[in-house]
């Protein structure tokens, strides 16, 4: 056992050292707030060797980390870099350098789709369009991956790949040095403000090439019709904040007498319009009742609010993070309080009629998250289930029973 224990530590300290002695791929050259040039040179970083599958001579490409693409396409290395851009900003690249060389006859494996030890080439399910074509694949050696948002900073991958194979031709092109320089523009945007998260900077200074100038785009997106539009900083640490916590829809009602038993000190002059909640940043919409309309939030006056559980995961009908919303109360407003203001219920002149008002009841409940196996993601594809059902052999092995719950009074089917 102590054999084993130092074999393997022996193992580890010449492994994390091979990992450590590589060399810086890429390199910024320059970083600014509309464009970035990035540098990549791959050196030995690859190496082409020659494998036999059923007696003929093909090739595969072995680097310092495994490499990914879809099933059937020439498998190929790509190398990925990310950089924060603005907000629905435009982007392209230039390369301003490239230096190549080639091999010919060369016929590289495609990436099989099964067969997780990558010991069987799979030759069955190759992309006949791609090996096919009298061209490069990929045709470019930089391209874009698809964008995306983590938590308030928009990311953009970019995909440099090392080889380029003519498939027909079977000419392997190897890019040894690359210069890139990539442009994007600031759109000026009603909906997104201005936001400074520690969470988000920590990802953009790990994991972007342009920290220093991404975390100036970091924002969120709100309505434009919001009043949380016309103001970037909502919270100010010098006020006194109060949390409340949400996991239902409906109307709720705080009380000024059940506000000062959990804390609140909200005193005996305390201005009704002093009062404020917010949401996600966004100032809510208030209802305050003052009893004896003295504008001053005391005995017997209370405020009222429409709350929401926490915001949908995306292709899910329920959070999967937080069980809870948080909406965030203050009696220290700095201008009038967000509230409902009166409107006339019967008007002496309209045109329109409403009879029936649309609404969607979801009875489901998201307990169980399967992906399906290999199933194609379709869309928004919702993988979240409410139980499972299954048999083997025409026996079922597990069942599921889930009877509605009693339709409300008001629902009329069709």
């Amino acid at each position: 056992m102590l054999l084993s224990v130092r074999l393997f530590c022996v193992l580890f300290i010449i492994f994390f050292s091979t990992l450590t002695s590589f060399p810086q791929i890429h390199n910024v050259i320059e970083s600014g707030a509309d464009h970035i040039t990035i540098s990549f040179n791959f050196g030995n970083s690859y190496s082409v060797i020659d494998t036999l599958s059923e007696g003929r001579l093909y090739q595969k490409i072995r680097g310092e980390e495994h490499s990914y693409r879809n099933p059937g396409e020439p498998w190929l290395p790509e190398y990925i870099v990310l950089i924060g851009i603005p907000f629905n900003s435009n982007y392209e690249f230039r390369i301003l350098n490239q230096k190549q060389s080639s091999k010919k006859n060369q016929f590289i494996i495609p990436y099989p789709e099964e067969n997780p030890d990558f010991v069987k080439h799979d030759f069955e399910n190759i992309n006949k369009n791609i090996y096919s074509k009298d061209e490069m694949f990929p045709v470019s050696a930089v391209s874009f991956g698809d964008g995306y948002v983590v938590r308030y900073a928009s990311i953009l991958p970019i995909k440099i790949s090392p080889y380029q194979f003519n498939p027909v031709t079977r000419e392997l092109v190897y890019n040894h040095n690359l210069v890139v320089r990539v442009n994007f523009d600031s759109p000026e945007l009603e909906n997104i403000i201005p936001i400074n998260d520690e969470m988000t900077n920590d990802f953009l200074n790990n994991s972007t090439l342009n920290f220093d100038v991404a975390k100036n785009f970091t924002g969120k997106t709100i309505s434009v019709d919001s009043p949380a539009s016309q103001s970037s900083d909502w919270y100010n640490p010098a006020k006194n904040y109060f949390k409340f916590y949400l996991n239902k829809k409906g109307v709720y009602r705080l009380t000024y007498e059940e506000l000062v038993s959990a804390g609140v000190q909200l005193g005996s002059n305390t201005q009704t319009s002093k009062l404020e909640i917010f949401n996600y940043g966004i100032s809510v919409p208030i209802h305050v009742f003052d009893s004896n309309s003295d504008q001053t939030f005391n005995s017997g006056d209370y405020f009222q609010f429409v709350g929401f559980p926490p915001t949908p995961t995306p292709a899910c009908k329920q959070n999967i993070y937080n069980l809870s919303n948080v909406y965030w109360f203050s009696y220290e407003s700095d201008s009038t309080g967000f509230n409902y203001v009166n409107t006339l219920g019967y008007p002496d002149f309209y045109n329109k009629s409403y009879f029936v008002n649309e609404r969607t009841l979801h009875f489901e409940r998201d307990s169980l998250y399967e992906r399906l196996g290999y199933a194609p993601p379709l869309g928004d594809r919702d993988y979240w289930f409410w139980d499972r059902a299954s048999s083997q052999d025409s026996v079922p092995t597990h069942v599921f029973n889930q009877y509605f719950e009693t339709f409300p009074s008001w629902f009329v089917p069709d």
